[in-house]
């Protein structure tokens, strides 16, 4: 059975994004064969790391002890076959409980690691990565996001990090639902292949 960890960044109760993102989800939750674990990112009990938080990650990944449940968050994201995050752009990138998750998901050894040339090693399960966003404006087709989440899970080894995002919302009001339809299409046109 395939696990597809849903990560849901969304921070207004009636968001465009979670609304795009579970419109995806429902298409393949319909398949035989998939879970879907969400983690509500807004509502988790999750810090920046600060210097003491810091030193301790330090001493447990240079020890391999992640028995503390902190890590329980990582062990989670190794474990997951997929990623969906659903997250609007704000300000050129996404809220800020995203980017404190995903310290406290980065863990050496456990999430991420690299071989004696420097490359990443593949310690997460998940091959691919779904990101579904929405804006009020315009991005550019290449953007510091994109730039980020190719970085980022570059580091963990995945390459393929696929990035939807129904623009000009808060300009074509009166044609929202046509625009969440138009990147809802787009996203099926990849198929099922995306988990």
């Amino acid at each position: 059975m395939k696990n597809v960890l849903y990560l849901d960044a969304c921070v207004r109760e009636e968001s465009r994004t979670r609304k795009l993102a579970e419109r995806f989800l429902s298409s393949i939750k319909c398949d035989e064969g998939f879970t879907v674990s969400r983690v509500d990112l807004p509502a988790l009990d999750i810090y920046p790391l600060n210097r003491t938080r810091l030193e301790k990650k330090n001493l447990d990944e240079a020890a391999g002890d992640f028995a503390d449940p902190r890590y329980d968050l990582a062990k989670q994201f190794a474990k997951a076959d997929a990623i969906v995050i659903a997250a609007p752009y704000w300000d050129s990138s996404f809220p800020a409980k995203l980017k404190v998750y995903i310290e406290n998901i980065t863990i050496g050894s456990l999430t991420f690691r690299y071989d004696e040339k420097g490359q990443p090693e593949k310690l997460i399960n998940a091959d691919r990565v779904v990101y579904i966003s929405t804006a009020g404006g315009f991005i550019n087709k290449e953007n510091s996001l994109k730039l980020y989440l190719k970085e980022l899970f570059g580091m963990f080894a995945v390459s393929d990090v696929r990035f939807y995002c129904a623009e000009g919302l808060d300009f074509m009001t009166d044609k929202i639902d046509e625009l969440l339809n138009r990147e809802y299409d787009k996203i099926m046109e990849d198929g099922s292949n995306l988990i």
